[in-house]
Parts: C-alpha cells; sequence; structure tokens
C-alpha cells in the first residue's frame, strides 16, 4: 500500500468515527426560561436604582422548605456581593491614597457592617415549582438602597470619621446609585 492510500483510508476511518458519534439531535436546554418565575433572575445578584436584590433556587421534596432554602441562600448571595461592592469602595478609598481604610478596626467595622445585610434584607417574592417528585424552589430577598446606607451609617455609630470618610467617597456615591 502506498502511503497516500493508507493516509486516505485512516482520514475516512477517521470521518466515519466522527459522524457516527454525533447526534442530529439538539440537547435539551435545562434552564429553559419558562421554567423561571418572571420575577427570577439567574443571576445570583442584581441592582436597580432603588435596591440591591439576590436571588436563589433550592431543591426538596417538601415545597415550603424548597422555598426557604433558597431564601436562606438568596440572602447570602445578598450579603457576598453587597460585600464585594463594599470592598470595591474601600479598595478605591485605599489606591486614592486613604491610609485610614488600611486599619483593621475600619475594616473590622466594614465587615460587620455589610454583615447585617443577611438579616436586614427582606423577602421579595418566593414561589415554588413541582418537578418530578422534588419541588424547587425560588426566592429573591431585597434592601434599599436608602435601608443599606441606614444599616451601614448605623453600624460606623461611634466611628462618626469612618463613616464620613467611606459615605462620602465617589465610590459610595456609584454605588448607591
Amino acid at each position: 500500500m502506498t502511503h497516500f492510500f493508507k493516509v486516505s483510508v485512516f482520514i475516512s476511518a477517521l470521518l466515519i468515527g466522527f459522524t457516527a458519534c454525533s447526534s442530529s439531535e439538539k440537547a435539551a436546554s435545562t434552564s429553559s426560561p419558562a421554567m423561571y418565575p418572571a420575577w427570577y433572575s439567574t443571576a445570583a445578584f442584581d441592582a436597580d436604582s432603588t435596591s440591591f436584590h439576590g436571588f436563589a433556587t433550592a431543591i426538596s421534596t417538601d415545597s415550603v422548605v424548597a422555598i426557604a432554602n433558597a431564601e436562606l441562600q438568596a440572602r447570602t448571595n445578598l450579603e457576598s456581593a453587597i460585600a464585594y461592592k463594599m470592598e470595591e469602595v474601600r479598595t478605591a478609598l485605599e489606591e486614592e491614597g486613604n491610609s485610614t481604610v488600611t486599619n483593621s478596626d475600619f475594616i473590622l467595622t466594614l465587615r460587620n457592617a455589610h454583615n447585617q445585610v443577611q438579616e436586614t434584607a427582606s423577602v421579595s417574592n418566593g414561589a415554588s415549582r413541582s418537578d418530578e417528585g422534588y419541588y424547587r424552589g425560588y426566592a429573591k430577598v431585597s434592601i434599599t438602597k436608602s435601608d443599606f446606607d441606614q444599616l451601614m451609617k448605623s453600624a460606623f455609630s461611634g466611628k462618626p470619621d469612618y463613616w464620613q470618610l467611606f459615605s462620602s467617597s465617589a465610590a459610595y456615591a456609584d454605588e448607591m446609585n
């Protein structure tokens, strides 16, 4: 056999193998938008001009438990995203040359402030859907930006210089608008 013939047979065998393994059917999407409530966002966090929102879903054999677990996760998602945003504000102040925001007392005060979001946020929406013997719970928790601002101000009470520095920064104003 010539080298050309061997290569041709090999390539033909590969093409036949790939063709045999391929499917003409499209894979079904497991995250069809129709399965989610209209208010639900597949993003764990969202913000609009007035509020911050956390979203989550959970599965259970009980519809109430599914919603409750989704709510707990949504609260965690909300707090985590806000923590990230507040750390971005602190980092922006640090990059501007403000050394106060690197003090451990400032950092702890900031962490304690945004940790209160989980307890303060309220459930905006909750629902469950039955599917093959189990329930998928959906939850949306929210905190208004004005309530969040008051929560932060309260957490910084006794440290007005810290609060003035943090709340008057351009980065904080951007997050609150």
